[in-house]
Parts: C-alpha cells; structure tokens; sequence
C-alpha cells in the first residue's frame, strides 16, 4: 500500500506540470505554461502543489468517510441477512429498488448538474453559484414531494403488479419517505461538492450510512421486514436534515447566501437543466433496467430468495467499488475545472491518473472476494454460501462499473452530454434484453451477467466519443 501510495503521489505531482488551477479555482497565468519566477524554481510549479493539495486532501475526506459508511453499511446488510429469512430480506430489497428509482426521478438529475455548475462558476460568479444551490433545492423539494405521494397512491398497483406481491403494499408506504429524502440529500452533497467541501460532504455521507444502518437493524428486531424499511427510512431523513444545514452553514459562511430570497438570474434553470435532463434520462434508464430485470427474477419460483442473493452479490460490489465511489466525487469538480480553463494537459494527466489508480483499487479487491468468496457469503448466513456464481459475476463486473464512471464523468467534464446519455441508454437496453435471456436459465446469475454486459456495453458506447472531445480540448488549449 505504501508503494501504491507513492506512485498516486508521483502521478498527482504530474498532473499539473504545465498550466493548472491554483488552489482558489483559478487557471494560472500563461497557456504555453507557468511564468518563469515560478518554473525556474527547484520544487514542484506553485499551480501543481495547488492542485495536488486539493485534490489529496479532498480524496482524504472522502476516502475516510467511504470507509467508514462502507463498513456500516455492510455491517447492517450482514445483521439484516441474519435477522430475516431470505426472501424478506428479498422483499426489504425489491422495495428499497422501487423507491429508489421514484427518488431517481424525482432528483431530476439535479445532484450531478449542480456539482458540474457550481465547479465552474465558483471561482467567476459566485452569485450564479448561489442562485444554481437555491434553485436545485427548491425543485427538488417539490419532485422529491410529488414523488412520495405518488408511491404513496400507487403502492396497490405497484406491490402486486410489479412485485408480485400485493401485501408489500404497506411496506411501499412505509418507504416511499425514500423518494423525497434521498433525492435531497444527493442535491445536498452535490452542492458542496460543486464547492469543494468535501468534508461536510464526507460527514454526510458516513451520517447517512451509520443511521441507515443502525436504525435498520433495530427496526428489523422491533418490527420484521415493515420495522426495517421504517428504520431505514428514519435514517435516510435525518441525514438528509443535516446535510440541508451542513450546506446552509456554509452558504452562510461564505460570500454567498444559499438562502437568501429573491428571484434567480435568468437562465438558472436552463443551465441546470441542459445537464440535469441527459442526467436524468440516463440515471432512470439504469435504475429502470434493474427494476424491470428484478421484476423478471421476482417472478421465477423462489424470486425473492433470488433477489435476495443478487442484493448481497451486488452490496459486496459496493464494497469493492468503496474507493471509487469515494474519488470519483472528487474528480469531477476538478475535471470540469481544468476542461473550462482549457487546461488540456492538465486534464489528461489527472484522467490518466485517475484510471489507473482506480483501476488498481478495483482489481485487487476484486479479486481477494473472489478468493474468499465461500467465508464471504457464509457471513451472511449458510443458505447464501452456495450461491457463488452470482457472486463472482457481480464482483468482475466492478471493473467495467467504473470505468463507466471513469468515462461518464469525462465526457461530463467536457460537455459531451449526449454521448453519455446514449451511452446509459445502451447499458439499460443491453441490461434488459440480456435479462430477457439469461434470468430464465440461471436465476440470479443471469441477472448479475446482464448487470456485467450491460456496463461493458456502456464504456464501448463512451470511448470514441470522449477522445474525440480530448482532440478537440487539445486544439483549442
């Protein structure tokens, strides 16, 4: 780990080498490169030392607080495993995945769109960063708002319809709280993300995984399966509460008033929008493919015990993804920074550091779960340790996830919004028709297959795209 640790240090000094962002958010001095008081010196250039501090230190925090709420997290799933029986921990799942998507609509795609604005306006235009904090806020109150009274409406319909079960109907009510909370908290963190406050971004996050957790297991031993989804529930809203006043405070504390009355500047809205619906679009369409492939695997004999070993082969992925998931928020601020400035040297240093290490801290997990997969799954209770199939499929398919999200935030960074909206739309179609295909003869291994073909697919549909917007960055440096 030292070693590895070196060279992430070696590559991060080489990121800004020529022109750079400056540790307040601006582009240094020069296009052909850092002026000569600078670069004549014996350490690193001023703008490189900027940037690696910003970057190590915002990777810092998150990377605490991912492993930390990783552990959690995967504590109460392992506890939860064990309290209730297979298929209401299936049961537990499918709901969470409903809601879930109602939440991923009801974001409006508002959380990755903030972050990529307020990232680039923060530094030029800190009362536009103002008004795109407020009025994601506002929207997504009313979204995440309607989002819960339709589930709330619908959950007759959706529990026997799409779950095959019409007395899930009450767990639907108890959960649908979910599509408000969740939608809030990711616009939340985006906002101090798109600010580089990484630390109360951080605190939130490990927050949300400690009381998710604990209030999870407490309401399973209160309340079986209706008790869980209420605990998990109360969590997801309390956590959401401290990150509205974590983002409040430091509006406050700042030159800019998050809160402060008043209309917005005209075309807010718009610039939110132009990268919020593509966002969208392509967020539901993932959370959609895997709600139509849970549904086809709920209605195979034993689906829920199904579904319930893929939710444990996918949470593990989660444990393997905990790095990524914990730098990929890092770099997108800074990407989009370095693509604005037209800082094109820069931005392939960091996208090249940036696949690499995440690459490397994908794999070797990986592939240590994969070695100890039969103590893995049996933490989770002797009826999951036969089940290893869906367990290694899902694990290898960590490496595709994140190069899709080495990818997507690339071609985010540098406005190719489109190709990355086509792109999700290719993983959801390869997901469902693979679904078709697969689940009908390998239950849940077909389903975490297609998960594998679906995110392969996706980086496919990225690659060209994204270099073609590199040559482009690079002719207009």
């Amino acid at each position: 780990m030292e070693r590895l640790g070196a060279r992430i240090r070696r590559w991060l000094d080489d990121v800004s080498s020529g022109n750079a962002v400056d540790g307040g958010g601006r582009l240094q001095p020069g296009v052909e490169g850092i002026p000569p008081e600078i670069s004549e010196g014996t350490g690193p250039p001023q703008a490189a030392v900027g940037l690696r501090r910003r970057v190590v230190g915002a990777a810092s925090w998150t990377f605490a607080g991912a492993v930390f709420g990783r552990a959690i997290s995967l504590a109460g799933t392992i506890a939860a495993t064990r309290l209730l029986s297979p298929k209401a921990f299936g049961q537990f799942s499918a709901i969470q995945l409903m809601v879930t998507t109602f939440a991923g609509l009801a974001a409006l795609g508002l959380g990755v769109a903030v972050t990529k604005r307020i990232a680039e306006f923060r530094a030029t235009d800190p009362e536009r960063v103002g008004d795109f904090a407020r009025v994601a806020t506002r929207v997504v109150l009313l979204s995440g708002t309607a989002a819960t009274a339709v589930v709330i409406a619908g959950r007759d319909w959706l529990a026997s319809s799409w779950l095959h079960s019409p007395e899930l109907a009450t767990g639907l009510a108890l959960a649908s709280a979910m599509a408000l909370t969740s939608s809030l908290f990711a616009v939340q963190v985006g906002i101090l993300t798109g600010f580089e406050a990484f630390k109360p971004a951080a605190v939130a996050n490990t927050i949300r995984s400690t009381l998710t957790a604990l209030l999870l297991v407490l309401g399973i031993r209160a309340a079986g399966l209706n008790g869980a989804l209420l605990g998990f529930v109360s969590g997801e809203a309390i956590a959401t509460v401290w990150a509205v006043v974590a983002v409040s405070r430091h509006g406050s504390s700042g030159s800019t008033s998050f809160l402060k009355r008043g209309h917005s500047a005209p075309g807010t809205w718009g610039a939110l929008w132009k990268v919020g619906m593509p966002a969208l679009v392509a967020g539901v369409a993932i959370l959609l493919a895997l709600l139509v492939g849970q549904r086809i695997l709920a209605g195979q004999p034993d689906g829920f015990i199904h579904v319930a070993q893929f939710s444990i082969a996918y949470r593990w992925s989660l444990v393997v993804l905990f790095i990524p998931a914990s730098l990929s928020p890092v770099m997108l601020p800074f990407l989009s920074n370095l693509a604005g400035a037209k800082a094109h040297d820069p931005f392939k240093r960091l996208l090249r550091a940036n696949f690499i290490t995440l690459t490397l801290a994908t794999a070797i997990p990986a592939l240590a779960l994969i070695i100890a997969r039969q103590p893995v799954l049996g933490l989770s209770g002797s009826g999951y340790r036969s089940d290893t199939v869906t367990f290694v499929v899902m694990i290898g398919a960590t490496i595709p996830v994140v190069w899709n999200t080495i990818l997507s935030q690339t071609a985010l960074a540098l406005e190719e919004i489109w190709a990355w909206f086509v792109s999700d739309l290719v993983l959801a179609l390869v997901l469902i028709s693979a679904a078709l295909l697969l689940i009908p003869r390998y239950d849940a291994g077909g389903l975490a297959l297609a998960y594998g073909l679906g995110y392969l697919a996706t980086c496919l549909a990225l690659v060209q795209p994204v270099r073609a917007r590199l040559r482009i960055l690079r002719s207009t440096a």
